[in-house]
């Protein structure tokens, strides 16, 4: 939200910022939003979506909003995994970023769990946990 018109490259920037009230582990280190910041560095994030809204009789005019795909990017303390750049798809990495992306979505975040325990032989792991079951060389 804002009262004014701002680049796109400011309003991104000003979510990102909130990475001086962010620890990796801990989340926000004084009660200050980090919400922003955890979405635009979630690892699992691959397709996005913004826009940007006037509303002239808002006490803020304008209104900047993103949707991420897939959806679940509200992991406050831990929105990517900690070690070195490309470390889990050292041969599909761009600008330090992995570029191989499962297109499933797991519905339940004891999937791992689940596959070690039933297999995706399972009819139920297997619907449930689809990026557990078919995403074998592609960051899940």
């Amino acid at each position: 939200m804002a009262s004014f018109k701002n680049s796109w490259s400011n309003a991104i920037q000003s979510w990102y910022d909130e990475v001086k009230d962010f620890k990796y582990g801990v989340g926000s280190i004084n009660g200050r939003i980090v919400g922003h910041y955890t979405q635009i560095v979630w690892n699992r994030s691959d397709q996005l979506g913004c826009a940007m809204a006037h509303c002239p009789n808002s006490k803020y005019k304008y209104f900047y909003v993103c949707h991420y795909c897939p959806p679940g990017n509200s992991q406050m303390t831990h929105p990517y995994k900690s070690g070195p750049s490309c470390g889990d798809c050292p041969n599909a990495c761009e600008n330090k970023l992995c570029t191989n992306p499962c297109p499933y979505v797991d519905q339940y975040s004891n999937c791992p769990e689940l596959k070690q325990q039933w297999g995706c032989d399972n009819k139920d792991v297997a619907s449930w946990c689809p990026a557990s079951c078919k995403c074998t060389n592609q960051i899940v």
